[in-house]
């Protein structure tokens, strides 16, 4: 039994954590019921998540995830998933593959930039563009509204004890240098 994951199903399962860690904070949304279509495509997507599942409870690490995850989202928004504090080289590459500038710093341990790196953009009206920091990961659902004219997205993270602390928003104009600072006891 081949247990990797392809692209189709890494991406898919990837995407699944994201909106699963974003639905956690918002608040229940009703919808429409799908067309028949996206039941074909829901049904295919949990049959690849329950392979992938089972592959993970037959052959216990053998099945990872990836450090991040960058894809292009419902209405046009760009999904980032950050599952690990790697490769923040790449996390950037991939974020420019999609049209967006970014600033990605992973920081030691317990450790923050100063506050005045970058002046806040500001969001468009009805904007989409939601971060959700918290255990182990970040999740960005991100407008491309709200980059539409060079503002860069900048993420700074560092482990925690207690998972990861994120500083995550949107820039207007450059983004200075991180001077690390150790983070209080109330951050």
């Amino acid at each position: 039994m081949n247990t990797d994951l392809d692209t189709f199903e890494t991406d898919l399962l990837s995407e699944l954590r994201a909106r699963v860690a974003a639905r956690s904070v918002d608040q229940p949304r009703s919808r429409p019921t799908p067309s028949r279509r996206s039941w074909r495509r829901t049904a295919a997507g949990c049959g690849a998540v329950a392979a992938a599942t089972a592959g993970a409870f037959l052959f216990p690490g053998v099945v990872t995830s990836p450090a991040y995850a960058v894809q292009n989202g419902p209405g046009g928004t760009v999904d980032v998933q950050v599952n690990r504090l790697e490769d923040a080289a790449g996390l950037r590459r991939a974020l420019a593959d999609h049209g967006v500038r970014a600033d990605v710093l992973y920081l030691g341990d317990n450790l923050r930039c100063s506050p005045d790196r970058y002046r806040r953009a500001t969001a468009v009206p009805d904007s989409s563009t939601r971060f959700v920091v918290g255990g182990e990961g970040i999740s960005v659902e991100l407008d491309r509204r709200d980059v539409a004219h060079g503002e860069t997205v900048v993420i700074a993270a560092s482990r925690v004890p207690d998972g990861v602390y994120a500083e995550v928003g949107i820039a207007s104009g450059p983004v200075g240098g991180c001077r690390p600072t150790p983070l209080s006891g109330d951050s």
